[in-house]
């Protein structure tokens, strides 16, 4: 911004200004560099008692706003110097951050906030005393406005909780169902169904050809039709396989197993007994040859005569 810019941004500002603050402004220099002083309070226009105030003394350089303002402030009542150093510094650095624009008066509007916080009954003459006051009253400050949130807190989450219940409570009831509610829904859906079928070339809900005209004239199964084909399928399935098993069993002639007598041997083990009984065989070995001849003479004939099948 060229000088002469920043002299009219100046010159704007010193007319706004005369405006707001009017008896609290005091035009110390009305050229460049301009400087003013401002008495500032808690409450104007009588809106509470003031206990603390100060004037603030403002140097307009000649580059500002691009150039910050040089603050200084001095005590009228109710603050130590200490404070006031305090408040210079918090005034210099606002007016760092806001560098590039007119800031008196928002200078002179954190003033009054931070003169508020401080606005302390008894605490004028900046004893220890007059410190335990601001102290105490600064933390009733803060625990209302902690109370005041929490309350804010409480308030609204109370209300989301009653919206929550009667949500809740809405979708447990539901929308209770009549024969003529029924009836109204039941109309406007066969009524939606159809245009939608007619769209597609069929007839509608009560013909159930609609999707029979899209599917080249067949008609896709419902669920119980398909259901009902598969258990006739299965049953179908256990017939041809009950068939094949009694077509192709096997009839086995039982007599073929069964061991045939012959008097052949019984003569024969009759002779062997004779023999054994002559040349001294132990009984026990004459028995088990008995018996192992017994078991070949079976297993030939078993052998001869195989095993014959037929189909019924």
């Amino acid at each position: 911004m060229d000088p002469t810019q920043c002299e009219e941004e100046q010159a704007l500002e010193a007319e706004s200004l005369e405006c707001i603050l009017m008896d609290d402004l005091e035009v110390l220099s009305a050229s460049v560099p301009r400087q003013y002083r401002v008495r500032v309070v808690p409450f104007v226009n009588g809106e509470g008692e003031n206990y603390v105030a100060v004037k603030a003394t403002f140097s307009i350089p000649p580059g500002y706003p691009d150039t910050k303002a040089d603050v200084s402030v001095a005590a009228v009542k109710g603050l130590s110097t200490s404070q006031c150093q305090e408040l210079e510094r918090l005034m210099d650095q606002k007016a760092t951050e806001n560098e590039g624009m007119a800031m008196v008066y928002l200078l002179v509007d954190m003033i009054r906030e931070w003169l508020i916080e401080r606005n302390v009954a008894g605490a004028t003459d900046g004893s220890m005393h007059a410190e335990m006051l601001k102290r105490m009253h600064m933390k009733e400050k803060d625990e209302k406005r902690a109370a005041d949130t929490r309350a804010g807190e409480v308030a609204s989450s109370a209300s989301l909780s009653e919206e929550d219940a009667l949500m809740r409570q809405k979708r447990l009831e539901g929308t209770p169902v009549t024969p003529e509610s029924f009836l109204k829904w039941r109309t406007a859906f066969e009524a939606e169904m159809a245009a939608c079928a007619e769209a597609k070339g069929g007839v509608g809900v009560a013909g159930k050809t609609g999707k029979a005209a899209g599917n080249g004239g067949a008609v896709k199964p419902s669920g119980k039709e398909m259901f009902l084909r598969h258990l006739a399928g299965t049953a179908e399935e256990d017939e041809e396989g009950a068939e094949e098993d009694e077509g192709g069993r096997l009839e086995v002639e039982s007599e073929l197993f069964e061991e045939e007598e012959d008097d052949s041997d019984f003569e024969l083990e009759s002779e062997d007994d004779e023999d054994e009984s002559d040349y001294g065989y132990d009984s026990e070995e004459s028995e088990d040859s008995d018996a192992a001849a017994t078991r070949k003479k079976g297993r030939e004939k078993k052998g001869g005569g195989g095993l014959r099948g037929k189909k019924r």
